[in-house]
């Protein structure tokens, strides 16, 4: 009967994530685009012959503002139109111009990424959701729960004229990012063994805390009528950020901790190689990118942006690593 309940309280938030990221998609033809990247309001990359070169701008032009708002209050603007005419001011060798821009739709290769990413979080929603379904238990249950928040952090929200709105779902979506991370930690600390942390209503209790409370916080700011991304609401978004950083970090060393505590065969037994693969497939690619960006933002590879899709492997070998025969493996060790 527990387990019916539970299968049946995945069922109704997956319908509901499915729905509003239908709704996005349907949306997403008309999301507009400068046809620039920006790093700290220079601008480090234009795509050929898109809005942004036609309008006259150019690599290394710092932009001063975007219809009167400096570059770093630009995401707290709701979506824009297509075909909407922008006044970007920048300045170029020591010279202020002021150029307008008409914004286009995006490119055939991000909307190809945009319904890549709809297939990730199909991975994360229906991954974790099997993998319990296959075989009830605590870690599976785990996993469910991080590909569930998971796939509600990568859901498009559909089109909002209102900044508010835009800005609530964006909180919710930084918080659904933390709250898997913390069912990720809560995985690691819990498979192959529980640790010395879970053993106590506490220390579970603590591994949750941050998400939680952000959580409280943003409903508070929300039933005050505030804006959740601006002032306290600005701190916690930042305070989940790294702690999704700090959430994962700390599974990836608990996941590989455990790897080398294991013998070869329970190492088979448990999935951690399976895990450990899983971890190193999906990290890396988004690591090389991002490092990438880092050290050489001008650069332009063929087909970097989709190294972001290998984040669709995760939910993959864990559900693998946490539904396989655990007997039968054994006794084919033990032959």
């Amino acid at each position: 009967m527990q387990h019916a309940k539970i299968k049946l309280a995945f069922l109704i938030p997956l319908i509901v994530i499915a729905a509003i990221h239908a709704a996005g998609l349907a949306d997403s033809d008309e999301i507009a685009t400068t046809g620039f990247a920006q790093r700290s309001g220079e601008i480090v990359r234009l795509r050929p012959g898109g809005a942004a070169e036609q309008a006259g701008l150019k690599v290394g032009d710092q932009v001063q503002t975007i219809d009167g708002v400096a570059p770093a209050d630009l995401p707290s603007w709701p979506r824009t139109e297509v075909g909407q005419v922008r006044e970007i001011v920048v300045e170029r060798d020591g010279e202020t111009l002021t150029l307008g821009l008409t914004q286009e739709r995006l490119p055939p290769i991000f909307m190809a990424l945009f319904f890549g990413m709809t297939l990730v979080m199909a991975c994360f929603l229906l991954a974790g959701a099997w993998a319990y379904l296959r075989e009830p238990g605590s870690a599976t249950l785990l996993l469910g729960l991080f590909g569930l928040f998971m796939g509600a952090a990568l859901v498009a929200q559909p089109r909002f004229t209102s900044e508010l709105v835009t800005n609530i779902g964006n909180t919710f979506t930084t918080l659904a990012f933390c709250w898997s991370m913390a069912f990720l930690l809560h995985l690691a600390l819990r498979h192959p063994e529980p640790g010395r942390v879970l053993r106590s209503r506490i220390g579970w209790m603590l591994v949750h805390a941050l998400p939680a409370l952000s959580a409280i916080t943003i409903l508070l700011l929300i039933v005050l009528g505030r804006d959740p991304s601006k002032g306290v609401g600005g701190i916690v978004s930042t305070a989940m950020g790294l702690g999704s950083l700090g959430f994962l970090f700390l599974s990836v060393v608990l996941f590989a901790r455990s790897w080398f505590k294991a013998t070869s065969g329970d190492r088979v037994t448990s999935g951690l190689n399976v895990i450990l693969l899983g971890l190193a497939a999906s990290i890396l690619p988004i690591v090389f990118v991002i490092v990438l960006n880092m050290v050489a933002p001008r650069f332009v590879g063929p087909g970097v942006q989709f190294l972001f899709l290998s984040l669709g492997l995760l939910p993959l070998f864990l559900a693998h690593a946490l539904t396989r025969p655990r007997t039968a493996t054994a006794s084919a060790l033990a032959a």
